[in-house]
């Protein structure tokens, strides 16, 4: 795969808030969320699935983009990872596999989502008292970072963040098995939803 000969893919360390979080849900909620399976929406080229899934007992991760997926598939076998990794779109994702997770964890790609229909589709696929931890990026001013694809990307357009932010917080609820959000954190460039159902 001559993309993989030419791009060096930096695997990232996991995210230390995730950490905390981890930790938030084990002492408040009495659950060994590392024993558990997960479920990764959008994972990409997978840089950031390495590390994280070693965490868990057992790992699933969905990438919908064939060239992200087609990276993430070499990364994954390069580090003998056992990530289950899928070619398809989340939905599609949750009405064909027969599982059910502990945890969804999303980052950066929510807003790529129908909101109503991913906590639809997320319910059914949770195992009792699931968690969704939603990691999505805080625009600065001009874009998230200072080129000129990030000016103009209307996912980090201040105003229409603001308004996809109300909805995630305000839609959710809709559900029969309503989700409760029980930590919401915020640093410089991202912000943390953790909903428990």
């Amino acid at each position: 795969m001559d993309y993989l000969k030419t791009t060096q893919i930096i695997i990232r360390p996991v995210d230390t808030i995730l950490l905390d979080i981890f930790s938030f849900i084990k002492t408040n909620y009495n659950i060994n969320i590392y024993n558990s399976r997960v479920l990764e929406v959008g994972s990409g080229t997978g840089n950031k699935t390495i590390e994280l899934a070693k965490l868990f007992k057992s790992y699933y991760s969905i990438e919908s983009d064939y060239t992200l997926y087609n990276i993430q598939t070499e990364l994954l076998k390069e580090h003998n990872s056992n990530v289950k990794s899928f070619n398809m779109d989340f939905f599609v994702f949750a009405i064909s596999i027969p599982k059910k997770f502990k945890l969804i964890y999303l980052e950066n790609v929510i807003h790529l989502m129908d909101i109503n229909l991913f906590f639809y589709y997320a319910q059914n696929i949770l195992d009792s008292s699931g968690f969704i931890i939603i990691k999505t990026p805080i625009p600065k001013p001009f874009g998230w970072g200072n080129n000129e694809f990030n000016k103009s990307s209307e996912q980090f357009n201040i105003s229409k963040w603001k308004k996809f932010k109300n909805k995630l917080l305000d839609n959710y609820h809709i559900l029969d098995n309503s989700p409760n959000l029980i930590n919401k954190i915020t640093n410089e460039f991202f912000i943390y939803f953790v909903f428990l159902f």
